[in-house]
């Protein structure tokens, strides 16, 4: 049993094969379950938490969010090799929901 503090209001947690995505309001922490140790802190600009997990963690092992609240950017991460693949312009606008389809 551990227990974690962060600076900044949580807004959102997803687990994935042995890892736990924790999301602030400018910091995405990623931590190994086995032991809790900080694998990555990605820093974005305001997301409120708009992060999604491949449902596939096997075969497509990736996370992606959204990297500001002022424009359309998608950040593509590969959470085996622990770092981005890809950054995506898709909207003018903010993206405000993220899905994956296997």
């Amino acid at each position: 049993l551990m227990e974690i503090s962060f600076s900044s209001k949580i807004t959102k947690v997803r687990l994935n094969q042995g890892l736990i995505f924790v999301a602030t309001k400018d910091k995405i922490f990623i931590y190994h379950l086995d032991g809790m140790k900080l694998m990555d802190k990605l820093e974005v600009d305001d997301h409120l938490g708009r992060i999604v997990l491949s449902p596939d963690n096997e075969m497509n092992p990736y996370m992606i969010y959204s990297q500001s609240l002022k424009e359309g950017a998608l950040a593509v991460y590969d959470t085996r090799m622990q770092k981005h693949v890809n950054f995506i312009k898709c909207h003018k606008t903010p993206v405000l929901k993220l899905a994956i389809n296997s």
